[in-house]
């Protein structure tokens, strides 16, 4: 069992550093959206008890840093983390291009959601050129969720023999 504490103060963190992460990496032009990954992790390997307070308090921390709408980002991560809940169910989830294309899939769905609230809020001031941005950036974080999950699938979760070592 992931132990929901540290991952939760790990993913905090992660919301400051992403922001540092892509200012240096991309000079501000782009921004990469790793905590939807963490979205999309919770929805596979956590219990709903926990992941939801988590989904919900990541959203929220990433509203207060990103001073966009209040709510946006929470209702975007808690929906991330129920669709990954409901494929999880039903569809193998280990395949490293299922896990690409549904990263690209959940991530330009809350930038088309942002974007539409965007537009209702302020018509005339919403540009299209936005779109592309968009689609680059879901396709770089969907190229690099493969290896973000992969990677938080190895040190999260435990074996089978670990598990029972622990109980």
């Amino acid at each position: 069992m992931i132990r929901p504490l540290p991952f939760l103060l790990s993913l905090l963190a992660l919301v400051a550093g992403q922001a540092i992460l892509t200012d240096l990496l991309f000079g501000g032009r782009l921004r990469l959206e790793l905590l939807v990954v963490a979205a999309i992790f919770a929805g596979f390997y956590l219990p709903v008890a926990c992941a939801l307070p988590i989904c919900f308090v990541l959203g929220y921390a990433t509203d207060i840093l990103a001073a966009s709408v209040a709510g946006v980002h929470t209702l975007a991560y808690v929906i991330i983390y129920l669709m990954a809940r409901l494929v999880t169910l039903n569809i193998y989830r280990s395949h490293p291009l299922f896990l690409a294309l549904f990263t690209f899939l959940c991530l330009l769905g809350e930038g088309l959601f942002q974007l539409a609230l965007s537009a209702l809020r302020h018509p005339s001031a919403t540009p299209a050129t936005l779109i592309p941005t968009m689609f680059f950036q879901a396709l770089l974080a969907g190229a690099l969720s493969p290896v973000i999950l992969g990677f938080l699938k190895s040190t999260l979760v435990p074996h089978r023999h670990e598990q029972r070592r622990l109980d």
